[in-house]
């Protein structure tokens, strides 16, 4: 159930406003699917990083697929071990990519901090998805090395 929470949480903070723009882009506000696509979209303008652009789009779509999946295999757990793996699996996937996502807005490492701003409310759904989806595979994995209890 926490597992499906959380994904349904990511899912819908991925489509939700994660970053408020900046600068020029002062009027726009960024979900994630918002940023996945600009990032494909790019390959127009940049046609030598054709390569790295698509991987770096489809690492973004992946982060609500794999959410999903992780919610589908929880309701009901018909395979525990399944279940867990997507679970942390998805939860580690987001974490980094939301992490990365916020560093690269707060710092002038890349031009991405002069169009991002500050998160959003779709960025804290993801990421209480993500602690979510986080606390779901923790209490199956507690549950799993607690020994069963013999009456």
């Amino acid at each position: 159930m926490l597992a499906s929470a959380g994904a349904a949480l990511v899912l819908a903070g991925f489509f939700s406003d994660w970053f408020d723009g900046t600068a020029e882009f002062a009027a726009q506000d960024f979900s994630g699917f918002d940023l996945a696509r600009l990032i494909r979209n790019l390959e127009i303008v940049r046609p030598e990083d054709e390569g790295k652009l698509r991987v770096a789009a489809v690492v973004m779509y992946m982060m609500p697929a794999l959410a999903v999946n992780a919610g589908v295999l929880a309701w009901p757990p018909a395979h525990p071990l399944l279940s867990l793996a997507t679970s942390s699996l998805a939860a580690v996937y987001a974490a980094i990519l939301l992490a990365a996502l916020l560093l690269l807005s707060a710092t002038g490492l890349t031009d991405l901090g002069g169009v991002l701003g500050a998160p959003e409310g779709g960025f804290w759904a993801s990421v209480v998805g993500v602690l979510s989806l986080a606390a779901a595979a923790t209490l199956q994995l507690r549950s799993r090395a607690a020994p069963a209890v013999r009456e």
